[in-house]
């Protein structure tokens, strides 16, 4: 078998012992994810909630090493009178689309059944921690996941991860190129090229706004984005392009070479899949094929799913 995640096809067929992995044992302490009812009922009791989600149906002998992890930490006379504790297999992830469009069971690098299990913890106000870094998910311990229970009770965690729909991208000059291109060691630098007498021009605008939507979903890695206007700047001659937008990345570690998105349309899936395929470092949320890795996809899909429009959104839907 292998441990890479595959694809699922298109009719969403469940994987391997999907209805029979949950053991009577565990079965007392822990819920399967289970249908969209069951997360809407405990939202709406506003229950905190720990979500510990794996590749469970495909290694049951895998799994059962964190499954008696998690089901320790849910006893009655640990956590379990005050969180409800909800397992499942990756696939059972849809559940937070609320228009269950696909599942998440995909072929993603970053993870396989080997990794730890993707725990997140919601909060009774229906905030979403998740059970790692942006690399990724941590492996739990019987001390680490108490420490994060404690907090998800006491409504302590931090939120550690933004996700605005826009960020400003700002301007930058040939006064400050030098301190802006190479005073940040540690961070790759994408930066456009844009002509201030086309704006209000489709091809202009359209590229500006998605300079500011990659911004945005660029924020929890480490690549620093500007643009530069020709007009009042004298373009330095390592960028060799003749009309505008255009656009460039300098990685990290060979910032004297930039290279430009040739892309004929820069729309933003383009501009993130340059990125991703010339970062000078494999992206936190996004493989090299600008795929979002799955701890990421899930994140957001809770957030909006948990968030309080979308339970309006739910009661009008179902």
């Amino acid at each position: 078998m292998s441990n890479t995640l595959y694809y699922v096809d298109e009719y969403n067929r469940p994987p391997p012992n999907y209805n029979s992995w949950l053991s009577p044992r565990h079965a007392e302490r822990l819920k399967r994810l289970g249908k969209k009812k069951l997360t809407f009922t405990l939202r709406l009791e506003k229950r905190p909630m720990v979500i510990a989600l794996h590749m469970f149906a495909d290694d049951l002998d895998g799994l059962k090493h964190w499954l008696d992890m998690i089901y320790e930490v849910a006893a009655l006379d640990s956590f379990g009178k005050q969180i409800e504790f909800l397992v499942d297999d990756i696939w059972a992830a849809y559940v937070f689309d609320l228009f269950n469009k696909y599942p998440f069971r995909r072929d993603d690098s970053s993870f396989s059944t080997q990794s730890p299990p993707l725990i997140f913890g919601v909060s009774a106000a229906g905030e979403v921690h998740f059970f790692g870094s942006a690399h990724g998910p941590s492996t739990p311990s019987l001390e680490s996941l108490h420490v994060f229970c404690t907090q998800l009770l006491a409504d302590s965690l931090v939120q550690q991860f933004r996700f605005e729909d826009k960020r400003r991208v700002p301007d930058m000059e040939l006064a400050n190129f030098n301190d802006l291109i190479y005073g940040e060691q540690q961070a790759d630098i994408l930066l456009g090229f844009y002509s201030s007498y086309k704006l209000g021009t489709a091809e202009t605008e359209n590229f500006l706004d998605n300079l500011a939507r990659l911004a945005a979903r660029m924020q929890q890695e480490q690549v620093n984005i500007f643009k530069m206007n020709i007009d009042t700047n004298k373009v330095p001659k390592k960028f060799n392009f003749e009309t505008t937008p255009a656009l460039f990345l300098l990685p990290r570690y060979d910032k004297h070479n930039p290279i430009r998105c040739y892309h004929t349309s820069l729309g933003i899936g383009k501009m993130l899949l340059h990125v991703a395929e010339h970062a000078g470092e494999e992206l936190n949320f996004y493989d090299r094929r600008a795929i979002r890795r799955l701890h990421a996809d899930l994140l957001k899909k809770m957030k909006n799913y948990f968030n309080e429009e979308s339970m309006k959104l739910y009661r009008y839907y179902y």
